[in-house]
């Protein structure tokens, strides 16, 4: 197993993988929540469209 955790970190370092669990969540976290708020609370739809800059690895397309 920890073989297999010191692989996977190598090839996430090079870019050979995609990001690691923990981080996809975050991320869903924080989409998801843009979505409700411009769909059940009325914020400006413009703010699913603006990428976060904490989250460099999102790209939005139109």
């Amino acid at each position: 197993m920890l073989k297999s955790q010191l692989v996977r970190g190598a090839l996430r370092a090079v870019g050979l993988i995609g990001i690691d669990g923990r981080r996809q969540v975050v991320i869903t976290a924080h989409y998801l929540s843009r979505f409700f708020d411009v769909h059940l609370k009325g914020a400006p739809a413009s703010s699913l469209t603006i990428a976060s800059p904490l989250f460099p690895e999102v790209q939005i397309l139109q």
